[in-house]
């Protein structure tokens, strides 16, 4: 999310000062079926009468991103455009409303993709999904402290990450949504992930600050700053050089006393918001380990189904928890039992 005046990208201090208020842009035009709203400097200028380096769905513009594989695309519902009377008076509660699919990259420009048509010229109000921000940015500072958790205690970098889709559908095949991290290392045992785990939370616990650091490379200041902060032991990744640096600027990331990353996403203000980390599997993957995690409230979601799919089968099985599996073991071999002396009668 960024500030009207184009400042670096919020996190959730910011955040909670910009949630509600009014950002402006204009419509651009359609592509398909479904509008693209575009806003901060996008192409074809003669085309907008008028253009804002902010939107509260795409921190990254304008800073230089060194973060490995982003996705640079976000899809969902990410929040709602209501569009602004010719007047200039507030949107009401009769004004239309188009609900933001998804946010991305067109030819050089931002584009809002929407499920229906806007004018060109219409003036709109923005209004994010906070809930939906809010889970993503405990899914992200998550991520931060468990690669750098991994580093400390395998000494494995993080390849790349994804963060998949809070969907409950997905729920029901097994896939939680959960933040897929894959670490530079073959594998990984069940010791492993569970001592990962718990310096992880460990890490959460301690309360750490989650604070941006936004260096120009043309400020002096800013160059002998990073200079140092390629010495400190706590930074990962690289920092490209100056005149490689898009937007003229370089934001980073730094989990006190444990990460400092370059990155231009979305984060809590401390450690503790993530509230938990749970590790929910791990595969090899192209001579890497893919390790799945879940953070604040996706954990405890995930948790209380959890809980009420236990008293339901201890119910059903009339056993308590630690018998569950024996007592399916038993329905199964009985099963197959019956199935095997009808055949033979047959």
């Amino acid at each position: 999310m960024f500030p009207e005046s184009g400042g670096q990208p919020c996190d959730q201090g910011e955040a909670e000062m910009h949630h509600g208020k009014l950002l402006h842009g204009i419509a651009y035009g359609t592509s398909g079926d479904a509008t693209v709203f575009m806003s901060a400097g996008a192409i074809h200028r003669e085309r907008i009468n008028q253009s804002h380096a902010c939107t509260t769905w795409f921190p990254q513009r304008q800073y230089h991103m060194a973060s490995i594989a982003f996705k640079m695309q976000q899809r969902g519902c990410t929040g709602q455009l209501l569009v602004i009377p010719a007047d200039g008076q507030p949107a009401g509660s009769t004004a239309a409303v188009v609900n933001v699919l998804a946010v991305m990259w067109k030819e050089g420009a931002l584009c809002h993709v929407t499920d229906g048509p806007l004018e060109p010229g219409t003036t709109v109000e923005v209004r994010v999904d906070w809930q939906r921000r809010y889970d993503h940015m405990q899914q992200h500072t998550g991520q931060h402290v468990f690669s750098a958790v991994a580093d400390l205690l395998l000494g494995a970098d993080t390849a790349s990450w994804e963060l998949h889709p809070l969907d409950p559908e997905m729920h029901r095949s097994g896939d939680y949504g959960c933040v897929a991290v894959d670490l530079t290392v073959p594998q990984i045992s069940a010791e492993q992930l569970l001592e990962l785990e718990a310096r992880a939370n460990a890490e959460l616990r301690a309360l750490r600050s989650v604070t941006p650091l936004v260096l120009d490379p043309r400020v002096a200041a800013d160059v002998e700053r990073m200079e140092s902060l390629r010495a400190d032991p706590v930074f990962r990744g690289q920092l490209p050089p100056p005149e490689k640096i898009k937007g003229g600027k370089l934001r980073l990331i730094n989990v006190e006393r444990l990460d400092i990353n370059a990155c231009g996403g979305t984060h809590v203000r401390s450690t503790g918001e993530v509230q938990l980390l749970k590790v929910v599997g791990a595969e090899r993957t192209r001579g890497h380990t893919r390790v799945r995690v879940m953070c604040g409230g996706r954990a405890l979601m995930a948790l209380g189904g959890c809980l009420t799919r236990e008293a339901a089968l201890t119910a059903k099985l009339t056993c308590p928890p630690v018998r569950h599996e024996e007592m399916v073991d038993l329905l199964l071999r009985a099963s197959g039992a019956r199935g095997t002396r009808t055949g033979a009668r047959a």
